[in-house]
């Protein structure tokens, strides 16, 4: 009836994703003073925010694309801006 087993016995897939109410797991320690979060990288203890290197491959990439043009639209300007402020926007601390 169902796929997985353990020890012989079928379980049923549910259970895999239910965490155990009585397991003492939820006292342990989880958050980290550094991270990625909302694709930008957060360090706590040094108080450093950046971006991750995704971001960072396009928004060099982008800037390249901008310095090669002669004109450009208003339209493709407020475009760029919003780009800009996106991937520039700090983390809120955690």
């Amino acid at each position: 009836m169902f796929d997985c087993h353990v020890g012989g016995d079928q379980v049923p897939p549910a259970l895999h994703t239910v965490p155990n109410p009585l397991s003492v797991d939820k006292f342990e320690h989880h958050i980290s003073y550094h991270g990625i979060h909302l694709r930008r990288t957060y360090n706590t203890r040094t108080m450093q925010v950046g971006i991750v290197p995704e971001n960072r491959t396009i928004l060099l990439a982008l800037r390249a694309h901008w310095c090669s043009l002669s004109k450009n639209a208003l339209l493709e300007t407020v475009q760029l801006n919003g780009i800009l402020e996106n991937h520039t926007r700090f983390v809120t601390w955690i």
